[in-house]
């Protein structure tokens, strides 16, 4: 249980700093919405957390044998 909070105190980090440059850039490459309601509204944890995911499982097949 630890660890879940440690990370989602780690993504709600990330979010409270507000979008920087890294957060936008990993968004729209891991977990890219479009429209303008996704523009105009705050970013959800999960898609923080889903584009973290995405990232990760492409480094490991990247790294992996």
């Amino acid at each position: 249980m630890m660890v879940i909070t440690l990370a989602i105190d780690f993504l709600l980090y990330l979010l409270q700093k507000g979008r920087t440059e890294l957060i936008e850039k990993l968004l729209n490459t891991w977990c890219p919405r479009t429209g303008n309601r996704c523009r105009n509204t705050s970013t959800p944890i999960y898609r923080l957390r889903l584009a973290l995911s995405h990232l990760w499982n492409y480094w490991l097949i990247q790294n992996s044998g």
